[in-house]
Order: structure tokens, then C-alpha cells, then sequence
């Protein structure tokens, strides 16, 4: 996904969040944007492209220049090349799955 875009996950997580405003109620939904926008928009996706950018200069200003930030700037042309390796997907996802299904289900008790 990050040969799409630069913060492919920060998408997913927001997502994530905006369904559970949605099912807890507008009110929630709406203080969730704003914290996520506040937190990821303001703070954090500024301090890491700064680290990116000092790290490994010239080559992150070219993959900035060509990655949309959170959409892609263009479709790619051609198969997107790279191993993938769904151990490594699992090793470093799985706690994110198991807390966003506890999450949903605690939602889904509220509600329900």
C-alpha cells in the first residue's frame, strides 16, 4: 500500500474510527474527527515526514513527490512489484485486529 500512498494505515485507523462513531452516536463521530485530525494531520504525519526526510533525503523527496499523502496521485501503470509475506503481516497486525474486533464488540453490546 505505501507505494500508493504514504500513510496507508493512518487511513484504515480513521475508517476504523469513524464506524465506531457512527455506531456510538454522531456526537461521538464528530469528537473523533477532530481528535484524529488534530492528533495524525497536525502532529504526528509532520514529525515523521521530517525524520523520513533527514533519514533518507533525496530518495523520500522523490517518493513524496510521486505518493499522494493519503490517496494515490495516479493509478500505477503496470503490477506493483515486492514481496509480501503474510507472517510478517500477521506478526506485526494481529494486536491490531484483536483490538479493534474487542473494540467492535464492546460497541456492539452498547448498542445492542
Amino acid at each position: 500500500p505505501y507505494a500508493l500512498a504514504r500513510n496507508p494505515l493512518y487511513i484504515g485507523n480513521g475508517l476504523i474510527g469513524a464506524g465506531w462513531g457512527l455506531m456510538a452516536g454522531g456526537r461521538a463521530l464528530l469528537l473523533f474527527a477532530a481528535g484524529f485530525l488534530i492528533i495524525y494531520c497536525l502532529l504526528i504525519i509532520p514529525w515523521e515526514e521530517a525524520f523520513l526526510q533527514g533519514k533518507f533525503g533525496t530518495d523520500y523527496e522523490e517518493y513524496r513527490a510521486n505518493t499522494g499523502r493519503f490517496f494515490p496521485l495516479r493509478l500505477p501503470s503496470g503490477r506493483i512489484k515486492g514481496p509480501f509475506e503474510p507472517s510478517i503481516l500477521w506478526e506485526s497486525e494481529r494486536h491490531s485486529l484483536l483490538v479493534t474486533a474487542a473494540g467492535t464488540a464492546l460497541l456492539l453490546a452498547r448498542v445492542f
